[in-house]
């Protein structure tokens, strides 16, 4: 059965949350972008302000840094243009108004690369995913979605916002059946401090370790143009990592809570990260919790062992307004 229904404050802050977040990857592919034009010019200026001692090898691998960072300039601002018209979709969905309501039972639910098809009474949906709400973060879904587990032959209510023609965008989906799902803010325990310094911490490394192979090829280099564009290229992995720890040392001096979600588990996603050295998939999993999208960061080959239909419980560290800084573990509702 289908139905139409306008959006509800909830739905439309769903979807400002989506919208930032492609904003955000916009305004970080078009930086990244414009970081390496600049480089680039700067790797150019370096040669003409340099005196007339330079190698012609120390000339070619400066071209080749400066034809590497054009390369990259390009990529970035292609990626951008793509988010901007990802963005302006998003806007005329959201004008709209409206949503669809599907209610049926569903069949089957397999992975399309970055979308989800289910079908619902015979009939298909091809959907995109927007893993949180407002002030949550689940941790984004990657681009290679490549297993869905679900309880088929369930009743379910999808609600989707109409993108074009053939693609939808999944506000939400609720297990009739198994809808319900706890929600609780606690006091952060004495451990979860610590934990969270660990994560701002391993931005810092990043950090150094950039530092610490600058300091190495310096001797290798010599001074020069050279060193002056390697050093040039250098600087935003150094520099970059060091204010974002700064920002999330921030949010983790404000997140003296727990949030814990409980209930059933009625959807096990799974997605490709990246490669790892054996040259095999490193994986990710989320599970859908009543309506709540929870990502999973244990990433590995070995899930956390949980399948749909069982009880679990999602502790989180958070701020006050329930705004998540990290995920702490998720557990059976047993050991919660």
């Amino acid at each position: 059965m289908i139905s139409y229904s306008n959006l509800t404050p909830a739905d439309i802050q769903r979807i400002k949350y989506w919208r930032r977040s492609i904003r955000g990857g916009a305004i970080s592919v078009f930086i990244a972008g414009i970081l390496c034009i600049i480089m680039a010019v700067f790797s150019v200026w370096a040669v003409v302000v340099s005196n007339r001692t330079t190698t012609d090898s120390t000339l070619d691998f400066i071209f080749l840094i400066m034809l590497l960072l054009l390369g990259g300039g390009a990529f970035f601002m292609i990626r951008f243009i793509g988010f901007v018209q990802k963005n302006k979709k998003a806007k005329r969905a959201l004008l709209s108004g409206q949503k669809m309501i599907v209610q049926g039972t569903i069949e089957v639910a397999r992975p399309d690369n970055r979308r989800l098809h289910y079908i619902i009474d015979g009939q298909t949906y091809d959907v995109n995913i927007i893993p949180g709400g407002d002030k949550r973060y689940f941790g984004t879904l990657y681009r290679n979605l490549f297993g869905i587990t679900t309880l088929q032959h369930t009743p379910v209510k999808m609600e989707l916002l109409k993108q074009d023609e053939q693609q939808y965008l999944l506000l939400n989906i609720f297990y009739t059946e198994y809808n319900t799902a706890g929600n609780k803010i606690t006091a952060a325990e004495p451990g979860d401090f610590a934990g969270g310094q660990e994560m701002v911490f391993s931005s810092f490394y990043i950090s150094w370790a950039f530092l610490f192979m600058l300091f190495i090829i310096t001797p290798i280099i010599g001074p020069g143009p050279a060193l002056i564009t390697t050093g040039s290229m250098f600087l935003p992995f150094i520099l970059g990592p060091a204010i974002l720890a700064i920002f999330k040392w921030r949010q983790l001096k404000q997140s003296d809570k727990r949030w814990l979600i409980e209930g059933i588990v009625t959807e096990v996603i799974t997605a490709r990260e990246k490669f790892t050295k054996g040259g095999s998939y490193t994986t990710l999993y989320w599970y859908r919790i009543g309506s709540e999208l929870v990502c999973s960061y244990k990433s590995g080959n070995t899930p956390d062992g949980f399948n749909t239909g069982d009880k679990i419980c999602a502790v989180f560290q958070c701020k006050e307004n329930g705004q998540i800084f990290r995920l702490i573990d998720i557990l059976s509702a047993a050991k919660s």
